[in-house]
């Protein structure tokens, strides 16, 4: 391996930011790390540890820029999600790297903006894809505003990530309820963070791909089953996608959403529902997918590296393409991603353990029915060879 010139910097050394670290370390490069944790376990592959808050961005670029006075700094990411992204768009933007600029990250993890801005597009009848009909919650809201969604809606929060305080309302009374003074200060939700959409019905996706110079390239397509209540917590997601045939269509859908939404850099994970074959756009986001899609289903799935991906991204390298995007490509492994709403007796988690690639529990003592993503017992990996065809 040789030794390149520049640090690359990971805001978060945690689990989530350990693959990045050890894929710029691989890359060659020397790697500041950034945590409150100084266990962090990252740390251990860091040359340069910065303790501090991932969101006190101000205080993270003072102590690195005196921790290398007349070294450069390379690249850099977060493999993390909400305001984590902020913090680094701001380092991104004073140390000159590849990257979202602060506003263009503020306007993309705002569900109202993406939403708006979809809508403004001229060519939106043309499109190969659709959004759900939608409101932001604003003062001079009328009844007849919030009927014309068609029941049920679906009520989030504009800047919610992880399944957090998302509803269902199935009529114009609950939604009303639902918006007291009290109700909304007992959940701890602004007013104005307040998105109401029209619920979706059908298959949903996930689309995991990268952007290099406003360029979309696809990397992986895999389905999702999710609770079929609110706040629909993931429960397993799935490779091959039944809907691996749409890629071609998938990759010209992201490649408008990039020039409508201004992606110029980075990773871009999207959710869609399928209705009577059409993609609807339930939320994109500039960052890693999360939920093990990129650390177990697009390695053993593709035997694609999607963080060492991100560190050729943002350090002004060339993508490789995804094996997927092949035009015979033909999936030869199953992959799946389980997770366990509820607890289960160490006596069947060993036993399912011993089909598994990988087991780690995540909440010994989950709310049940879970309140978002974080209320679930375990996960667990499956992969499995497809039985080739004979001719």
């Amino acid at each position: 391996m040789i030794k390149k010139v520049g640090y690359y910097i990971s805001l978060g050394a945690g689990n989530n930011q350990y693959p990045l670290i050890k894929a710029a370390k691989q890359k060659g490069f020397s790697v500041i790390g950034v945590d409150t944790d100084e266990m962090a376990p990252g740390f251990n592959e860091c040359d340069i540890r910065i303790q501090e808050s991932i969101f006190n961005y101000r205080k993270i670029y003072f102590k690195i820029s005196m921790a290398l006075m007349q070294e450069s700094v390379i690249g850099g990411f977060s493999a993390s999600f909400g305001n984590a992204l902020l913090s680094w768009s701001f380092l991104a933007e004073r140390f000159k790297l590849n990257g979202l600029s602060r506003t263009q990250t503020e306007s993309l993890i705002d569900k109202v903006s993406v939403r708006d801005k979809i809508s403004r597009n001229p060519d939106k009848e043309n499109s190969l894809f659709r959004q759900p009909a939608y409101l932001p919650l604003v003062e001079n809201i009328h009844k007849e505003e919030i009927d014309n969604l068609n029941y049920p809606l679906i009520i989030k929060n504009r800047w919610g990530y992880g399944k957090k305080n998302i509803f269902r309302m199935n009529d114009y009374n609950q939604i009303k309820r639902f918006l007291t003074k009290k109700n909304l200060k007992e959940l701890q939700m602004d007013p104005v963070s307040i998105l109401i959409e029209e619920e979706i019905l059908g298959d949903e996706i996930t689309v995991t791909g990268m952007v290099e110079e406003y360029k979309y390239q696809l990397i992986i397509i895999t389905d999702k089953k999710t609770t079929d209540y609110p706040p629909f917590v993931e429960q397993e997601h799935f490779f091959p996608s039944k809907y691996l045939g749409m890629k071609e269509d998938l990759e010209k859908i992201h490649q408008s959403l990039v020039e409508i939404l201004d992606i110029p850099f980075g990773p871009v994970v999207s959710e869609f529902k399928i209705r009577d074959g059409i993609p609807y756009l339930i939320e994109i986001s500039p960052q890693i997918p999360g939920e093990y899609i990129a650390r177990f289903m697009i390695p053993r799935a593709l035997n694609y590296d999607l963080y060492a991906a991100v560190v050729d991204n943002t350090t002004g390298g060339k993508i490789p393409s995804s094996p997927m995007m092949k035009p015979k490509f033909i999936p030869e492994k199953n992959v799946r991603v389980e997770y366990f709403l509820e607890g289960v007796s160490t006596e069947e988690w060993e036993k399912r353990m011993h089909r598994a690639d990988f087991g780690k529990i995540l909440n010994e003592n989950p709310h049940f029915p879970p309140r978002n993503n974080l209320d679930r017992f375990g996960v667990m990996g499956f992969v499995e060879n497809i039985p080739k065809v004979k001719n």
